[in-house]
């Protein structure tokens, strides 16, 4: 009699490696899908957002209002993540007050922003030093602040400032405007130094959304923009990708436009052995973006709209196995999870 072992054993030496499960919605409506490796296993825990209810499955947690931003990865050092979800007031939820919800494998804790610190939370991210959570108050000022236990330690500050990512850990910000301090004026790219010194980058117009990721493969952190943001956002905005090779940061190489839409809202990087690629959610499409050599290639993935949210769900599926398979997770009228190569 062969063994399951055995069998197993097998398989995996013909190079015929079984893929994971895909994860599974619960039943009911879904407003919102998430993920994080809770436990640092390399499979993430899968998160329905419904009615006032964040769940996943060892918990729950009552939230008010509805999600403004959100990240995962790990607060410490280790495999193990957390999620951290940004909530406040809109048309559905006009009196929620603004918060932070953080999702760790201990459970989750609520943390209120109060007044005092702004009115609502428009980025939230993690990177080597710690979270970095971004406000913005009166007058369209924005400041990003270190979330140090339960309290905000001020790092930056700007005007429309929406979007901001520590670029090292000695006190570089990139920071992305969505408009200008004027009326009708443009927005654009600013790197803050340690001492606040401030470095305008070359863009086009106004940027949306940023993250890190290597995509051009050299082993360093690059800077990804979507910018092209216009204040006749209907008519003369364009949804343009481009990224700044780290680790100085300073010449814009540019990726592609995604015709036909008008931003791109979301970024997210999926990382392999051959470098990995992008999964971007524009205005009207989500596309897969990835470098080779014959330069970037655009496919498009599936259709979109302005509620449209995504997220990626990994997995390595088997414990003896390093490899991970990646799921689209899309929250619309309709949810899907599709699967990524």
């Amino acid at each position: 009699m062969i063994s399951t072992f055995s069998t197993l054993i097998f398989i995996f030496g013909l190079g015929c490696e079984p893929s994971p499960s895909p994860p599974k919605l619960q039943e009911g409506p879904v407003e919102r899908l998430f993920s994080a490796d809770l436990n640092g296993d390399g499979t993430d825990s899968l998160f329905h957002l419904n009615d006032g209810t964040l769940s996943w499955s060892t918990g729950s947690v009552s939230v008010e209002g509805s999600v403004q931003a959100w990240d995962a990865g790990p607060r410490l050092a280790g495999p193990d993540e957390t999620l951290i979800l940004g909530f406040g007031r809109s048309r559905q939820h006009p009196k929620a007050a603004p918060t932070l919800v953080l999702v760790n494998e201990d459970g989750a804790e609520v943390i209120p922003i109060g007044k005092a610190v702004g009115l609502r939370v428009v980025d939230v991210s993690f990177d080597a030093a710690g979270v970095l959570v971004t406000i913005l108050g009166a007058e369209k000022k924005a400041r990003g602040f270190r979330l140090d236990g339960s309290n905000f330690v001020p790092v930056t500050d700007s005007i429309m400032g929406l979007q901001q990512v520590a670029l090292d850990r000695t006190g570089h910000f990139a920071i992305g405007t969505l408009y200008g301090p004027t009326p009708r004026s443009h927005g654009g790219l600013i790197v803050q130094g340690p001492q606040g010194t401030k470095k305008s980058l070359t863009t086009t117009r106004g940027v949306r959304t940023m993250i890190l990721a290597d995509v051009d493969g050299d082993g360093i952190q690059d800077l990804v923009v979507a910018d092209g943001w216009h204040f006749r956002y209907g008519h003369d905005a364009q949804a343009l990708l481009s990224y700044y090779p780290g680790p100085t940061y300073g010449e814009r190489v540019d990726i592609a436009e995604l015709v036909g839409s008008y931003t791109i809202n979301h970024i997210a990087h999926v990382p392999r052995q051959d470098g990995g690629y992008l999964i971007v959610l524009a205005s009207s499409q989500i596309a897969k973006i990835q470098n080779s050599s014959l330069g970037w290639t655009v496919t498009k993935i599936a259709d979109a709209s302005d509620q449209t949210k995504v997220s990626i769900w990994s997995s390595t599926g088997w414990f003896f196995s390093s490899k991970q398979h990646h799921w689209l997770l899309i929250s619309d009228k309709n949810p899907q999870i599709l699967r990524l190569p």
